[in-house]
């Protein structure tokens, strides 16, 4: 790491403690020798994020209402876990379970991506095949529609959407089409 661009903390102090993530409120000291405050998420736990897909290509996705938006949206499955109880293929492959009612047979690491800037998280990213249909076992507090949808539909749908979804799971489809020839080009 370059000197010139590094900051030293001087203190730290907690603002808030919740269940999946802390504030951290960072007094550091500038390259030019200034303080500076720096408020950072502290994520508890890491995350996980499946792209399901049948024998015909079909994607299957939830439907759940998400409290930061203040509605429901259509998205890939997936959600938190806690690596000293389980890896992230197993979560991965739990979390489709439960919230679709399928099991993928096979998984395969689509990538990882760690947090930056004034976040911290790790996800995982999947693209799960070779589903078994079973009953859903979605958490309590979790309300979902599954629904199911052609990969290169829900592609579509995904690049022309006026509201911004998650740039990472946009970034898995993008993996997938690729793998399954409907992207023209090589990443």
């Amino acid at each position: 790491m370059s000197k010139k661009i590094k900051e030293i903390k001087l203190s730290s102090k907690t603002l808030f403690d919740g269940e999946s993530f802390r504030i951290v409120r960072e007094k550091v000291r500038l390259p030019d020798g200034k303080i500076a405050l720096r408020e950072i998420s502290v994520t508890k736990h890491q995350s996980v994020c499946i792209v399901p897909l049948d024998q015909d290509q079909n994607v299957i996705l939830i439907r759940s209402f998400r409290s930061g938006l203040g509605k429901a949206r259509l998205e890939l499955p997936g959600g938190r876990f806690y690596k000293n109880r389980e890896t992230p293929r197993r979560a991965a492959a739990r979390e489709c379970l439960e919230e679709t009612g399928y099991e993928p047979s096979k998984m395969e690491l689509l990538y990882e991506i760690r947090g930056g800037g004034s976040w911290t998280y790790h996800t995982y990213y999947f693209l799960g095949t070779k589903l078994r249909k079973k009953k859903p076992k979605p958490d309590w507090d979790e309300f979902i529609e599954v629904v199911k949808l052609p990969f290169a539909k829900y592609l579509r749908r995904c690049i022309k959407a006026k509201e911004a979804g998650r740039s990472a799971e946009f970034k898995a489809l993008i993996l997938v089409a690729e793998r399954l020839g409907l992207a023209k080009f090589k990443i």
